[in-house]
C-alpha cells in the first residue's frame, strides 16, 4: 500500500539517463490504467510504438517537451509528461502547454499524489508564462474527466485517438493559467 504524501515523495526532470526508468514506468501505468478497455493486440501494438526505448529516447531529447518522474523514496509512483510544440487551433495567438501524459501506478492513486503533481505542472507552466494548459483524456474515462474538472478545466472538443488498429473518442480539455 502507497503511503500518503511526505519528505520522501519528490519529483524531478527525467534525463537521458532515466530513460528505462521512464520506459518501466510509462508502460506499466499505462497498462494498469487501461486493462480492460482494448484487446492484447491493440494495446501490444501501442506499447511498441508509444513507449519503445527509442520512442521515448527521441521524446526526451525534444527541446519542446519534458518528462517529471514522481517518486517515494526510490519507488516510481508515476510521471507526467508536458509538450508545447504543437497546440490545437483553439489556442492560435496565445501561449499554451499540453499536459500529454499524466499517470501513476495503481497503489498511488487516489490518495493526492495526482492533485500534487498536477499542481507540479502547473507551477513549471506558470514559470515558463503559457497562458493556457490542455489535454485530451479518454471519452469512456470518467474519473479522470471529473478529476481534470474539480481542478479547474473545461471540455473544449473532440479529437480521434489512435490505439493500434482501434480509434476512439478523446475529449480535450482546457485551462487558463
Amino acid at each position: 500500500m502507497a503511503t500518503p504524501p511526505n519528505k520522501e515523495v519528490h519529483i524531478f526532470e527525467a534525463k537521458l539517463q532515466n530513460l528505462k526508468e521512464l520506459t518501466d514506468i510509462a508502460r506499466r501505468s499505462f497498462l494498469q490504467a487501461y486493462p480492460q478497455n482494448t484487446d492484447y493486440q491493440n494495446m501490444d501494438l501501442y506499447l511498441k510504438k508509444a513507449f519503445a526505448e527509442n520512442e521515448l529516447e527521441v521524446q526526451l531529447s525534444n527541446p519542446c517537451s519534458v518528462f517529471f518522474i514522481m517518486k517515494n523514496g526510490e519507488t516510481n509512483m508515476g510521471y507526467a509528461k508536458l509538450r508545447w510544440d504543437r497546440t490545437p487551433a483553439y489556442f492560435i495567438n496565445t501561449k499554451a502547454i499540453e499536459l500529454e501524459r499524466l499517470y501513476f501506478l495503481d497503489d498511488y492513486k487516489g490518495k493526492g499524489f495526482g492533485t500534487q503533481f498536477l499542481r507540479f505542472c502547473f507551477d513549471f507552466s506558470l514559470e515558463k508564462d503559457f497562458e493556457w494548459m490542455w489535454l485530451l483524456v479518454w471519452e469512456k474515462n470518467i474519473s479522470g474527466i471529473q478529476f481534470y474538472e474539480k481542478k479547474g478545466f473545461e471540455i473544449f472538443g473532440r479529437k480521434t485517438f489512435h490505439f493500434g488498429d482501434d480509434s476512439s473518442e478523446d475529449i480535450l480539455m482546457k485551462l487558463r493559467m
